[in-house]
């Protein structure tokens, strides 16, 4: 009677083996489609949200406080976009480092290293942030400057005029 015990759980146990690393596979395949589509959600709002504002930069329609006003609105909107979907990726390569480490403890010899794990995922956790980023270098060097003097086109004509007194003096 041990005998069919025992014979029984090693033929549950190479049964069930298999099972588990198929359902680790595709759990980190699962996860790694989330953070496609996350990226492609960051990609996709970022262009919207860069496109729109240079159509309202380069438009003459506007007065400066309204752009300054829609200004910050653009840099709230993209700041907020990237730092949720940074939010987003990290969770997703959190799962996914767990999930190489189940599938490590069982089954040490199936090729996966945490080093290739970390680079592969280390441009979908970087990209979020730079977009961070720009958005705020966008805040800073925009909201920062005389925008009536952007929008009249002033900076360029001083800058005209200066350089061609420096080569009328030479």
């Amino acid at each position: 009677m041990e005998d069919n015990i025992l014979t029984l759980n090693i033929l549950i146990e190479r049964t069930m083996k298999p099972k588990d690393n198929d359902y680790n596979i595709n759990k980190r395949i699962n996860e790694a489609a989330l953070i496609n589509h996350r990226i492609t959600w960051l990609i996709a709002s970022q262009s919207i949200l860069f496109a729109g504002y240079a159509i309202l930069v380069s438009s003459s329609k506007f007065e400066s406080q309204l752009i300054q006003d829609i200004t910050q609105v653009f840099v709230f909107v993209g700041k907020s976009t990237a730092l949720l979907i940074f939010v987003g990726i990290v969770a997703a390569c959190l799962a996914v480092f767990f999930i190489w480490n189940d599938s490590h403890v069982q089954d040490p010899k199936r090729g996966l290293r945490i080093c290739t794990t970390v680079a592969g995922l280390s441009p979908a956790v970087a990209l979020p942030i730079v977009f961070f980023f720009a958005w705020m270098q966008i805040s800073k060097i925009f909201l920062s400057v005389d925008l009536d003097m952007i929008l009249s086109n002033e900076i360029i004509k001083t800058q005209v005029i200066e350089s061609s007194e420096a080569k009328n003096s030479d």
